[in-house]
């Protein structure tokens, strides 16, 4: 028994089966007579039996017609399913996936993911939104995002939330600050400092005030700014100190712009959370890019 069966003797050996007719098979699938009896008799060559009994114009599976059929209803269906897949495949190529991201996860940590994301699905459109973690909560709870990365641990139960890792906020100054010489300071020095920080509702900054309220620590005075990149520069023009992510701040103190200080028997975590809504089916594309970003933080804890 020859096991090279065609996927066209499958199919009309199927569409035969069904309708016990050579005539009805040719007009299900649009082609003529002689070629469905020129596939049947080459399947059945093939495999060494006949399938069909020939009654009239009529054509009933054989008992080894009936052994066959379900195997190739099960081959079909199995192709079906292949297309299937290939034609959402399809889709994810051409789709739209937003994002929200607070601003250190948004500006310091997802472009490189998107990179990787982008060299394999091109054809995907992304729109990434950079809000205040907030705005990023909203953004997921009103379903105009499918993923949300934050600074932060939220505790609303709408949301799904997984864990990535730590950012460690580390304080800076510019280069002609007196604290660039000294191996650490005590906290409280802080106290007599201006601190350039966010705006309260962002990430940093509430974690920045908790930490500093919580060992009674006031500063001086502080300046208020809407992004990082900005306060980067306004502590390296000496407005004031500040702690930063350190994601934020590698090649200002690669390039001595930023230098970092130590604060003796302090140091300032917050947790990086990827978050989904609860309940909500991700597109492929939302699929692949959270599968991305988890088996990146994964690997990198493992080692």
């Amino acid at each position: 028994m020859s096991s090279n069966l065609t996927l066209a003797q499958l199919k009309v050996f199927t569409a035969v089966a069904k309708s016990s007719s050579f005539s009805r098979a040719a007009e299900e699938l649009s082609v003529s007579q002689p070629y469905i009896s020129g596939q049947i008799a080459g399947l059945e060559a093939r495999l060494g039996l006949a399938l069909f009994n020939r009654v009239g114009r009529r054509a009933y599976l054989s008992e080894a017609g009936k052994l066959f059929a379900p195997y190739t209803v099960k081959i079909l269906e199995t192709l079906k399913e292949a297309q299937q897949s290939l034609q959402d495949f399809r889709g994810l190529v051409s789709g739209h996936l937003v994002i929200a991201a607070s601003s250190t996860p948004g500006t310091y940590l997802l472009p490189q993911f998107l990179g990787q994301f982008l060299a394999d699905y091109p054809g995907v459109q992304i729109t990434l939104q950079i809000k205040d973690r907030m705005h990023v909560e909203q953004l997921i709870l009103k379903q105009e995002a499918e993923l949300g990365i934050v600074a932060s641990q939220p505790d609303l139960p709408e949301l799904s939330i997984e864990l990535l890792g730590l950012d460690e906020l580390v304080l800076v100054v510019g280069p002609d600050h007196p604290w660039v010489n000294r191996s650490s300071i005590d906290v409280h020095e802080l106290a007599r400092e201006r601190l350039i920080a966010r705006e309260r509702t962002s990430g940093t900054r509430l974690r920045i005030d908790q930490e500093l309220s919580g060992i009674g620590i006031q500063p001086r005075a502080s300046l208020e700014l809407t992004n990082t990149e900005a306060i980067k520069e306004a502590v390296a023009a000496g407005l004031g100190v500040a702690f930063l992510s350190e994601r934020a701040i590698r090649r200002e103190l690669a390039s001595h712009r930023l230098f970092a200080v130590r604060v003796a028997d302090q140091r300032l975590t917050r947790t990086i959370c990827l978050l989904t809504l609860n309940g909500q089916k991700l597109s492929p594309a939302a699929v692949i890019l959270r599968n991305l970003i988890l088996a990146d933080f994964i690997s990198v804890e493992r080692q």
